[in-house]
């Protein structure tokens, strides 16, 4: 995301992982804005009482509703990370602020093992900056391990746990030329629900082998 996409909100941009934080943020930047209702799906849309033959008043209202809707939806847009912007790109172009809302709420309690294989790299790639003290780093950190565990489902287990950590390990480690392959193993994941574990992996490592033969 862009300076100047930050500067239109002044709210950390949503990632995969940052949704509980991202939230509240930017309820309340809505809000300051006067935007608050326009996710709620309360207000219905103003109808002029006679259909063809709306007063001055009406068409203000209208105007006034199809406007916040239009801002409302931009700024949602702005606001999140560019590879998540695919889900409610449709939603935005329609300026359906409700229903991009809801979408982003969907996926951010849906925790994906995509999420989480993700939330682990951001983990072992920390590195001290130059000039950042122990304790910011430490604080880092702890942010960081925080996304992680706030992606694990409520019935996660450590064997789920050790079986995942096997995995993201071993995808983590192939060459660049399997790249495509390891994500779509991934992404397999994410759409059938199902989980991995080191003998499916050797069954998909198999298979894609044979097809490179």
């Amino acid at each position: 995301m862009t300076d100047s996409e930050r500067s239109a909100t002044g709210v950390p941009p949503l990632t995969q992982t940052n949704y509980d934080k991202w939230k509240p943020l930017m309820l309340a930047f809505l809000a300051t804005k006067g935007l608050r209702w326009t996710i709620d799906n309360m207000h219905t849309k103003p109808v002029p009482a006679i259909a063809s033959a709306p007063t001055a008043v009406e068409r203000r209202e209208q105007r006034h509703w199809d406007s916040d809707r239009q801002k409302a939806a931009g700024l949602l847009y702005l606001s999140v990370h560019e590879d998540i912007r695919v889900d409610i790109e449709t939603d935005h172009n329609n300026y359906d602020p409700v229903a991009m809302w809801t979408t982003l709420a969907t996926r951010g309690a849906q925790a994906k093992p995509a999420d989480r294989f993700g939330a682990l790299g951001n983990i072992v790639s920390l590195q001290q900056e130059s000039d950042e003290s122990l304790l910011a780093y430490h604080a880092r950190c702890k942010n960081a391990v925080a996304e992680w565990v706030a992606l694990l489902p409520a019935s996660y287990t450590i064997e789920n746990l050790k079986a995942e950590l096997a995995c993201w390990c071993t995808l983590r480690g192939l060459a660049d030329e399997y790249s495509a392959f390891s994500s779509n193993i991934v992404n397999s994941l994410d759409i059938s629900g199902k989980t991995l574990d080191m003998d499916a992996l050797r069954s998909a490592f198999n298979n894609e082998q044979s097809l490179r033969q």
